[in-house]
């Protein structure tokens, strides 16, 4: 039996599930980030205003997540001093960042100074902030912010992106986030 039809007959079923909300053909994708590659027809490596440099220094890499580990190795520079330039903890008590009404926000100059109690518990934005951004990572030279969310209501998630993007708005870089949160019931 041919193998193609059986795959073409399973998706076909899978496309009745709810559970299923697209079926995309296989595809190839390439990155912005990926400077090896050449960006799509009539973009330069100019982005809004902000240039990418192949050392990732000119990004801020955006988590949201359930925190960090602000005392983690992998988030050093070669100084030794923190890249996570700004934290906002939705549990915590404090004083939101502008425009929010909850939760307690971080500069990376609290952060450098010790001033921030670990915001990270399960261990997964770590890890996550890690492979993506840490100094062994994809983008070890990019700057890190960091949202630990509340819930994984869309509110607190909508909420975290506009936060990120206010922190790469605010220091004129371009950001990449990532959405790895979300329970273990259904994709995320």
């Amino acid at each position: 039996e041919d193998s193609s039809a059986f795959y073409i007959s399973k998706t076909k079923c899978m496309f009745f599930l709810d559970e299923i909300g697209n079926i995309l053909a296989k595809s190839t994708v390439k990155g912005w980030i990926d400077l090896s590659s050449s960006l799509p027809s009539g973009m330069d490596s100019n982005v809004r205003g902000h240039s990418f440099k192949p050392d990732n220094s000119t990004l801020i890499y955006g988590f949201v997540d359930s925190g960090l580990d602000l005392n983690h190795p992998e988030f050093l520079g070669e100084d030794g001093n923190t890249r996570v330039v700004a934290l906002w903890d939705m549990t915590a008590e404090g004083t939101p960042p502008p425009g929010f009404l909850h939760g307690a926000a971080y500069s990376g100059e609290e952060i450098a100074a010790g001033l921030v109690s670990p915001a990270g518990q399960s261990g997964h934005g770590t890890a996550v902030a890690a492979i993506a951004a840490g100094r062994s990572g994809a983008a070890p030279g990019a700057s890190i912010a960091a949202v630990k969310l509340a819930s994984a209501r869309t509110t607190d998630i909508m909420r975290a992106v506009k936060y990120l993007l206010d922190q790469a708005e605010e220091r004129r870089m371009p950001c990449v986030v990532n959405l790895s949160y979300g329970p273990n019931c259904g994709s995320h």
